[in-house]
């Protein structure tokens, strides 16, 4: 589970506050997915916090959730964004930019989903990589199987492996010493 090695890499920068933009269908993956790096985060440090707030799967929307939020999340010490999308990260960094926010220097910026701009962006995203085309493969199976009828369908959840792709939108935590990895 990468949303592990996620919260390990920015507790191990020293990110203690966190925030969590979830993408807001409430899906039990989503669920599982922000769980994981909550209390992976909180096994790394008792001091660790995450406040979260949701948005659709949007840049905009990312945008402006952002906006809306940071004054409250820099209030509360947070130094870490964790978006749910690369998308909604790609939305926070915009918003982070044009509140004169410094990404990795304020604030690191993690996504989730590996989208080809996640390379580009500047600065460049940390992000969970997940395996799109053997997701979308295996959901056909799946799908095949309950178009055959509900006892073909396993009912048990499918867990494919991630991994964390380490870039440098994520550093050290304002007023720690640690050099980022990179």
């Amino acid at each position: 589970m990468s949303r592990v090695e996620l919260a390990r890499h920015l507790t191990g920068l020293g990110h203690r506050r966190f925030a969590y933009l979830d993408i807001d269908t409430r899906t039990r993956t989503l669920e599982a997915r922000r769980r994981a790096f909550t209390d992976e985060a909180r096994k790394a440090s008792e001091q660790a916090g995450v406040v979260v707030a949701r948005s659709p799967v949007d840049v905009t929307a990312a945008y402006d959730s952002v906006a809306g939020n940071w004054p409250s999340w820099r209030d509360s010490g947070v130094t870490a964004l964790v978006c749910g999308s690369d998308l909604q990260a790609f939305g926070a960094l915009a918003a982070l930019r044009d509140l004169g926010v410094g990404v990795p220097e304020d604030v690191s910026v993690a996504g989730a989903d590996d989208q080809p701009m996640s390379r580009i962006v500047q600065p460049s995203l940390t992000t969970v990589k997940l395996p799109s085309f053997e997701l979308g493969s295996l959901g056909a199976r799946e799908l095949r199987k309950a178009m055959d009828g509900p006892d073909a369908v396993a009912g048990r959840p499918l867990v494919l492996p991630t991994r964390l792709e380490i870039r440098k939108s994520t550093g050290s935590a304002p007023g720690t010493r640690r050099p980022s990895p990179r």
